[in-house]
């Protein structure tokens, strides 16, 4: 099935269910505007009926025009004026119209127009969306208003005032001579595009920006933390796709960053849920492109970045840290050698040193808590190795065993050889 089959029929299913809206303006019973969406007319480019997608736009081969087509009330569903377009009242349609439609039609039928019966209509023009008052429907005459009968359709020219950008239709129903509770039950719209480049620029309209955010240097989309360490999270290159919004960074007199206020940083556990007072924090939020946070007990979480462009779009992702509790190795050296961390794994396999603390006299590294770790003493060339002090001072041997249940210093002891 097709999006815009789909289209018509998630629209024959909400008109069975619209109550129009009462007018205030003298004259008219009522009017609605459409298409019949919750999203305000200014924002119609971001919804389904007016789809970027070409497979919804047809080309008509004998207007040598491109045609996008949707309904809003059939027989089964007809349109809901009951009772409002009684004999003498008069009701309208705000139609909305994208740019690069030259010429719209309304087309439209009722089991009431049947022999000799008819409905008035009267065009009563294009205005700006963002103030497009209902005009008044000239008294209780028939001056302006022209005659109905069976299936028919109002044919609009576009304003070329309008035609680069949204404007709104007004078209009024003057039931003149007919019985109360006349019900029109079939209504088209067609859209003869002229200039779908410019249509589909406009129905794409302003894309989300693409949130990315690195934790602690890593784009991984989860990680292992530990309690009390500050997690860093940074902008890894958020970007908006399109023109119509921008990620602007705010900069001082020097160039450097001092805020960005579209970013903003989040943190729940791993079901949703807010994180309590007591369980962390997170520093320099909403100060741009970056932030620090402190998980100060054990759990899983996740970490958010929304980034919101300067239209008001706006996206978010999230990934996940596992935080558990943790000790730190203290190794002090001097220049004799230095000390390569291993642990093992819980397969009791040993996991080679980490490279963080080769040729590096002075290293903290961080375990989880309960695993086994093993100091191993490097010497340089020209010393030997004399023993350790501090929580390795018991063993002889180059190497160390440690249960990680609290924080360790193991200082290696280097001599110069003569």
């Amino acid at each position: 099935m097709t999006n815009f089959k789909k289209i018509i029929q998630l629209i024959s299913l909400i008109c069975c269910f619209l109550l129009p809206y009462q007018v205030q303006s003298a004259g008219w019973v009522t009017g609605t505007d459409v298409p019949i969406i919750s999203l305000p007319l200014t924002q119609m480019s971001n919804s389904s009926y007016f789809p970027e997608n070409t497979d919804d736009i047809i080309y008509n081969e004998n207007m040598k025009r491109w045609t996008l087509i949707y309904s809003i009330a059939s027989p089964a569903n007809p349109f809901n004026w009951q009772g409002m377009l009684d004999h003498g009242n008069k009701v309208y349609i705000r139609l909305f119209i994208p740019p690069g439609v030259i010429t719209t039609g309304i087309g439209f039928n009722s089991n009431f127009l049947a022999g000799s019966r008819v409905i008035y209509t009267q065009d009563f023009g294009e205005r700006d969306c963002t103030n497009a008052p209902v005009f008044e429907p000239n008294g209780n005459t028939e001056n302006g208003w022209n005659s109905k009968i069976g299936d028919s359709n109002v044919i609009h020219e576009r304003d070329p005032n309008f035609f680069d950008k949204p404007s709104c239709l007004i078209i009024g129903f003057y039931n003149v001579a007919n019985a109360d509770n006349f019900l029109l039950t079939t209504f088209a719209f067609d859209y003869f595009i002229t200039d779908k480049e410019l249509y589909e620029s406009w129905a794409k309209g302003n894309q989300a920006p693409i949130a990315k955010f690195t934790i602690n240097n890593t784009e991984d989309e989860s990680i292992t933390g530990f309690t009390n360490d500050i997690i860093t999270v940074k902008d890894a290159g958020s970007n908006d796709p399109d023109e119509d919004g921008s990620l602007a960074q705010v900069l001082d007199r020097n160039g450097n960053l001092i805020g960005v206020g579209n970013y903003h940083w989040g943190v729940t556990k791993k079901d949703d849920t807010a994180v309590a007072d007591g369980w962390g924090e997170i520093t320099n939020n909403n100060t741009g492109a970056s932030a620090n946070i402190t998980f100060l007990k054990a759990g899983e979480y996740k970490i958010v970045l929304r980034v919101t462009d300067n239209e008001g779009a706006s996206s978010q992702l999230t990934k996940d840290v596992a935080v558990i509790h943790g000790y730190a190795v203290n190794t002090t050296a001097n220049e004799g050698g230095y000390v390569l961390m291993s642990f093992l794994s819980n397969d009791d396999v040993v996991t080679n040193g980490d490279a963080i603390c080769m040729n590096n006299p002075n290293c903290s590294k961080k375990f989880p808590a309960g695993i086994t770790v093993i100091p191993l003493a490097i010497t340089k060339q020209g010393y030997s190795f004399e023993g350790w002090s501090g929580d390795c001072e018991d063993e002889t041997e180059p190497f160390a065993v440690l249960t990680m249940d609290s924080n360790k210093t193991c200082t290696p002891n280097f001599s110069l050889i003569d």
